[in-house]
């Protein structure tokens, strides 16, 4: 063999091959919220090679006479670029979410189904190519935690909607989003959830029902949970974050370590997790958290550490550690 071909085979075989999974970051403006300020986060965005973004609207925001909150959410993934997973929600974490005409409505109810189907139909004829997944239902393992008896009908709806937009030329994986907490706490339930649909979809916190962080160290144990619920379908994170409030046991070390263990795992199992998106940006305005609680119906001073500290950047801009780590992640992830 010429010394030339056997340098070529070398070279080729130290080659490093793009990972599969696709990392996004959840958009948030710094405060106060402006032009400038959105503008600039989009452009943070770009800047930092996101690959996607994670388009997610409520069913109760829209309807096929009025898309603009879906509009907006898709024409700002197209801004940004990349794959996106679209997220529609008739149940947001401990919220059912549908148009307030149907909020007495059970989810097989004829007149529900009917206008579901309308919105799903609407929705099918005008999704962009760059969406690869679509969710349906938003932590849905927390309301029906609590709502046991609505489960049945929630997943033949699902279930039905999975037939109706293969039906409409929608050939993307479909799932619906339960909770890392729910792997843990609710194994049973979110298996059933899951078992349901051809993709797996989670969001994962690292902290206990008191909202403290537990230890980086066991970040790779929590992965395996996840992916153990997966099997052998694909995983997509749809919001993977940390806090790093003091009163959550955290800090910005904390974080930021846990943006590098993350990434380590998000290499390590590369081939069977679609997206990972981290949440978030920049922190919420106090404004937000105020709404977050009432939504929520939750005011507890480490919950609201908890929503007040996830972001990369604070609200007033200055920059956290796990920003530069991403950041560093970032660059390593687009070369590799």
């Amino acid at each position: 063999m010429a010394i030339n071909t056997i340098i070529a085979l070398a070279l080729l075989s130290q080659t490093s091959v793009a990972p599969m999974c696709k990392v996004s970051l959840t958009l948030m403006p710094t405060s106060p919220l402006t032009e400038e300020t959105y503008l600039g986060a989009i452009r943070e965005q770009i800047q930092l090679g996101v690959q996607g973004t994670y388009p997610s609207v409520k069913w109760s925001d829209f309807s096929p006479t009025n898309t603009k909150a879906l509009d907006d959410q898709i024409g700002l993934s197209k801004f940004i670029g990349g794959d996106a997973v679209l997220c529609i929600k008739p149940i947001d974490t401990s919220n059912k979410t549908v148009p307030d005409s149907l909020s007495t409505f059970s989810f097989d109810d004829p007149k529900l189904v009917e206008k579901w189907e309308e919105m799903i139909l609407s929705v099918a004829k005008t999704l962009p190519k760059s969406v690869k997944a679509i969710a349906l239902g938003n932590e849905v393992d927390v309301y029906f935690s609590e709502h046991p008896n609505e489960l049945p009908a929630y997943l033949n709806l699902m279930r039905n909607t999975k037939t109706l937009l293969r039906g409409a030329g929608v050939k993307v994986p479909i799932g619906v989003v339960t909770t890392f907490d729910g792997a843990i706490r609710r194994p049973e339930l979110v298996k059933q959830i899951q078992s349901s649909f051809d993709i797996t979809m989670m969001t994962y916190y690292p902290v206990d029902s008191a909202y403290k962080v537990l230890p980086t160290g066991d970040v790779a144990k929590h992965f395996q949970a996840m992916l153990d619920i997966a099997g052998t379908k694909p995983l997509v994170l749809t919001e993977i974050g940390c806090p790093a409030g003091e009163a959550n046991g955290s800090n910005e070390e904390v974080q930021a370590s846990f943006v590098t263990e993350s990434f380590k795992q998000l290499r390590q199992h590369d081939k069977r997790i679609l997206q990972a998106n981290y949440f978030m940006q920049a922190d919420f305005s106090e404004q937000m958290v105020d709404m977050f609680e009432m939504y929520y119906r939750l005011k507890d001073d480490r919950f609201r550490s908890y929503l007040s500290t996830l972001g990369l950047t604070k609200g007033d801009g200055t920059k956290r550690k796990a920003f530069f780590e991403f950041k560093k992640q970032m660059r390593l992830w687009n070369v590799e």
